[in-house]
């Protein structure tokens, strides 16, 4: 009965349809450290709490740090008044800015979440592209150990009314058996600034309101038939004795229902995901 149980309760638990699941992440709205209105981090420069350089490829120069964009002429002006200063998807107040001499320089944070099997991961992030000439290509990227995931290239918005806001991006990673090995290894979030090649060198990315879901892949239809052939009535009275959870599963979009045999009431509700 023990080894039926725990076969109810992982199918129950792969049958159940994916839902998004927040994943934690430190200091993803870059409040922690932060400024007061109209500000900027002082010189040479600040990595946020929680984020730490990108190994061999850290923000170069003083021109990094916590933002407060407010009135800001060659910011977002036409957007931030007032406190505190919120504009678009901003998360809070504060961002993060970075650029340097050097591009592909950045952050990153690698998480206590590791890569799971059967699972899909979005990445999003606010980024704000200024009224000026500072604005410079977001490269955003999700790793599990050292491979890289998914990685998306944003480029800064064009003039016009998506200037001076912050917008939401996303790129996402659809699980694959070939990457199987991944499995287990820590998950990392990064972030480069990626200089234009019609751009300025001198230019700059910022960013705020980092976020990471993860969505179960739902159980394959096609093994709802075995499901319902193994815990069937249809075996009859000694299969019933000798498993006394057998019975009728009905496979639904997002759980499934049981119904004892021979008029059992066993409540399965603990077992669904």
């Amino acid at each position: 009965m023990k080894k039926t149980l725990q076969i109810l309760t992982i199918s129950l638990a792969l049958v159940a349809s994916g839902r998004a699941v927040t994943i934690s992440i430190v200091n993803g709205d870059f409040e922690t450290g932060g400024l007061a209105d109209n500000s900027n981090s002082a010189f040479p420069g600040v990595i946020p709490t929680g984020w730490s350089a990108v190994p061999g490829a850290g923000p170069g120069g003083s021109f990094f740090g916590y933002y407060n964009p407010i009135n800001d002429a060659g910011g977002y002006v036409s957007g931030v008044s007032g406190s505190p200063g919120i504009t678009g998807t901003m998360a809070g107040p504060n961002v993060f800015y970075f650029g340097s001499s050097v591009s592909g320089q950045g952050i990153q944070q690698t998480l206590t979440a590791t890569l799971l099997a059967n699972t899909d991961y979005t990445l999003t992030v606010a980024r704000g592209t200024r009224n000026g000439d500072y604005n410079n290509t977001l490269r955003m990227m999700l790793l599990a150990g050292s491979t890289v995931l998914t990685s998306r290239d944003v480029a800064p918005e064009p003039a016009g009314s998506s200037r001076g806001t912050f917008l939401d991006y996303s790129t996402t990673y659809t699980y694959s058996a070939a990457n199987a090995g991944l499995v287990g290894q820590a998950l990392t979030i990064r972030f480069l600034e990626i200089d234009n090649a019609s751009g300025r060198t001198g230019g700059e990315v910022d960013i705020d309101n980092v976020r990471l879901s993860g969505v179960p892949e739902p159980f394959p239809p096609r093994y709802w038939g075995w499901l319902g052939r193994h815990f069937s009535c249809a075996g009859g009275k000694n299969n019933h004795e000798k498993n006394p959870w057998s019975g009728d599963l009905t496979v639904r979009a997002s759980r499934v229902e049981f119904a004892g045999c021979g008029g059992a009431d066993r409540s399965l509700d603990r077992y669904r995901d």
